[in-house]
């Protein structure tokens, strides 16, 4: 298991956090789930990975957005929107065996 999947998996879990909106885990897996997206798109090599690495770039800035919209409207939509695109990101790396 490489980095960037041990990365998805805190954020999965951390999204579940956030899910179940308990007033104290709040912020701080809002936190967590933020820093590994951040993580995430910081760990790309844009110029190696080319096109691939542009378009998750722009995936990981769209669920970052989405992020901070939730944590303004509380929309339970936007949480499950990204645990739909990271969950797809893990099944993706899991298949090439990253």
């Amino acid at each position: 298991m490489n980095a960037n999947t041990i990365k998805i998996k805190q954020i999965e879990k951390n999204l579940e956090k956030l899910s179940s909106a308990h007033p104290k885990t709040d912020f701080i897996a809002y936190g967590k789930v933020l820093q590994g997206i951040v993580i995430l798109s910081g760990s790309l090599d844009m110029d190696k990975g080319g096109q691939m690495a542009d378009e998750l770039n722009e995936i990981y800035a769209y669920c970052e957005k989405t992020l901070k919209e939730y944590l303004e409207s509380k929309n339970s939509e936007k949480l499950r929107e990204i645990e739909s695109i990271i969950g797809g990101i893990a099944e993706s790396w899991s298949k090439i065996g990253a």
